[in-house]
């Protein structure tokens, strides 16, 4: 193989190596979750066929609930859709029949696989109910595991301290039942919070402790999984002899024809150990089983890890064409756990928020709550003051009157707090939504140059290859860059959406802002050609709300555009005004179309021409920025003709 081919592979294997870094190393879903320390599941349309239809053939109605109950915690990890199917109808029917064990039971395992399908706020609502049922009908163990379920899913979210928070009462209960299979569990995810929270030292004693009592109770799954965290937390230490020594003491008791994911991650630890040693020859075969491993439970973290280790292997021997192949399957594995990781922050991101809006309506409801205790205490004292209004008549005037100012003041003050509140809640929800809008089409321009990329890396010569890898990387850049603006600008509103003009060049905003989405553009064979002077264009604007009008522009201009189209991007000075327009050739839309699409409603949005989807949002937002800057913004089209979106900023305060 020739040198640069060499070099050319090197380059490519050093991208994905920065992979890891945006892509969490926890399992995509442990099979060693609560209640169990095995995976029975069964994946496939047949089975799920035969599960429904065995579930139809049940007659006795206490005997089908528990069936129901037991497949949707036995088909968590492999059918979630088809677990959370079966959850559901478990509720209802042990609702029914007034089962409160198994209507516990029911609630905890759906909440499980709500988790796995990324809806968290169900989950931690259902979790919730759960907890309240336990509660209510006086089911101790059901109500431990209850806030160890909780705890759990805190930990995925990275909310620390409030899993702390709900493994605390699971303790107590655990201890006063003497539920030590329950103890275990506490002991097992308090280890794993302090392990997240880099506080190893107790991560280890809480881990060993539940490892201690799980060989008292002869849990050897368990047992399992608690050597694996202790092998991790070694790993990290990069002690790798006694990472080694607590990975072999798991695979001496883990149970290898259930435990298939647990297995399978434990040998790509065994691998990756190997390769830091340069011990190649001892890493291939355990990297080939895990890999082996991951293809069969569908893991495709594991498989994309697998493959890392087998294509270092590779290029440590020269053998640089089976390197290309591992590395470019990688490929395929790569942007679905990019997209799936992105998803997961922007999914805790709302719950943060569904959970910051529920307690401060709570706070509302205790304000009010306030508000009516304070008007009994009137009427309370009322009531004395008019049995002695003969002997204290200018007294108890005089302090009435104290009283009834003191009390509408507080009243005013209240009800200005909660227009304050519902204030915040509004301005946080339009900035999510510009993150979440802003985030889409530079996505979609990521995505496209991977399918080009993927399509004809066949025809693609040495160059070009590293062109590409190489603008690949500036795209993956370009997104994490405007990721991390659009957060920082979200964390510095403290609350509002602060408007904030400064100087700056409208030229430069624009160029700036096209850059991320040329390769969308190419794509689709869809030029951008731009009309502006290479002189400065000086504009007093909000940098950021600006950007994303421009950002929203382009973004429809290009999703409406047909395959070798054209977008003509222009700034002209006007008498008064700096004229910033985008206009495409692509489908256009009636005149009454252009009507909506500036209202801050939620609107139906057409699919792009390359079947890109859009939330119909960005154009509300756009309106209100523009007018935040006293400026005007409009859009011109016709069916079949093309679109042309432009907006006009006044320059009467530029320097």
């Amino acid at each position: 193989m020739k040198r640069p081919l060499a070099a050319s592979i090197l380059a490519l294997f050093a991208f994905f190596a920065v992979i890891p870094a945006i892509i969490s190393n926890e399992p995509e879903e442990l099979l060693f979750d609560i209640h169990t320390s095995t995976f029975s599941g069964t994946t496939g349309e047949g089975s799920r066929n035969h599960i429904r239809q065995h579930v139809a053939e049940i007659t006795d109605p206490q005997e089908k609930l528990e069936y129901l109950v037991d497949q949707t915690w036995r088909n968590r990890n492999s059918m979630p859709d088809l677990s959370l199917e079966l959850g559901l109808r478990a509720i209802d029917m042990a609702d029914s029949l007034q089962d409160h064990y198994n209507l516990v039971k029911a609630h905890s395992f759906t909440g499980v696989a709500y988790r796995l399908l990324g809806d968290y706020n169900k989950a931690i609502d259902i979790f919730f109910t759960g907890l309240t049922l336990s509660k209510k009908h006086q089911i101790p163990q059901q109500e431990g595991y209850a806030h160890i379920n909780i705890a759990n899913l805190y930990i995925y979210m990275e909310f620390y301290n409030q899993a702390l928070e709900n493994l605390a009462p699971a303790l107590e209960i655990a201890k006063k039942i003497e539920d030590y299979d329950m103890l275990s569990y506490v002991f097992l995810n308090k280890g794993r919070v302090l392990m997240h929270m880099e506080e190893t030292d107790r991560a280890i004693e809480n881990i060993t402790y539940s490892l201690n009592l799980r060989r008292e109770t002869g849990n050897e799954p368990g047992q399992a999984v608690c050597y694996k965290y202790l092998g991790d937390i070694y790993f990290n230490r990069r002690d790798y002899p006694e990472a080694i020594r607590n990975y072999d003491l798991a695979l001496s008791t883990i149970d290898k024809a259930s435990d298939r994911h647990l297995y399978g991650n434990i040998l790509l630890k065994k691998a990756q150990i190997s390769c830091s040693s340069n011990n190649f020859a001892e890493a291939e075969p355990f990297a080939s089983e895990a890999l082996s491993i991951g293809e069969e439970v569908n893991s495709r973290l594991l498989i994309h890890d697998a493959l890392k280790v087998l294509a270092k292997v590779d290029i440590e021997r020269n053998d640089y064409l089976s390197a290309t192949d591992r590395l470019l399957a990688i490929n395929e594995f790569a942007d679905t756990l990019f997209n799936q990781q992105l998803s997961e922050k922007i999914l805790s991101m709302e719950f943060q928020l569904e959970r910051q809006r529920q307690q401060a309506e709570m706070d509302i409801i205790k304000r009010d709550k306030e508000i009516q205790e304070l008007k009994l205490s009137r009427q309370r004292f009322l009531a004395n003051a008019f049995i002695l209004f003969t002997a204290l008549l200018v007294i108890s005037g005089t302090f009435l009157l104290i009283f009834l100012r003191k009390l509408r003041q507080k009243n005013l003050l209240l009800s200005r707090q909660k227009d304050e509140l519902k204030l915040i809640n509004d301005s946080k929800d339009r900035m999510f939504m510009v993150i979440g809008h802003d985030l889409r089409g530079p996505l979609w321009n990521l995505r496209a140059l991977i399918e080009l990329i993927k399509e004809d890396q066949d025809e693609f010569s040495e160059k070009e290859r590293r062109d590409n890898f190489n603008a690949l990387s500036r795209s993956v850049q370009s997104v994490s860059d405007l990721l991390e603006n659009l957060l920082f600008w979200a964390k510095s509103q403290d609350g509002k959406m602060v408007f904030n003009p400064i100087n700056t060049d409208l030229r430069k905003l624009a160029m700036k802002s096209i850059r991320p989405y040329r390769s969308w553009a190419e794509m689709k064979n869809v030029k951008i050609n731009i009309y502006a002077d290479e002189e400065k264009h000086p504009v007093v604007a909000d940098e950021n709300m600006i950007q994303t009008v421009i950002r929203n522009f382009l973004s429809n201009a290009i999703k409406y555009s047909y395959k070798n189209g054209t977008i003509d991007v222009s700034i002209k000075t006007l008498d008064d005004a700096l004229r910033f327009s985008v206009t495409d050739n692509g489908i256009g839309m009636p005149k009454e179309k252009t009507l909506e699409i500036f209202s801050n409603e939620i609107i139906h949005s057409a699919k792009g021409t390359g079947n890109e989807a859009g939330s119909g949002l960005g154009l509300g937002l756009s309106k209100d920025f523009i007018a935040r800057h006293n400026g005007k913004i409009n859009a011109v089209s016709s069916p079949g003709k093309g679109t042309e979106f432009y907006f006009e900023l006044p320059v009467n305060n530029s320097h």
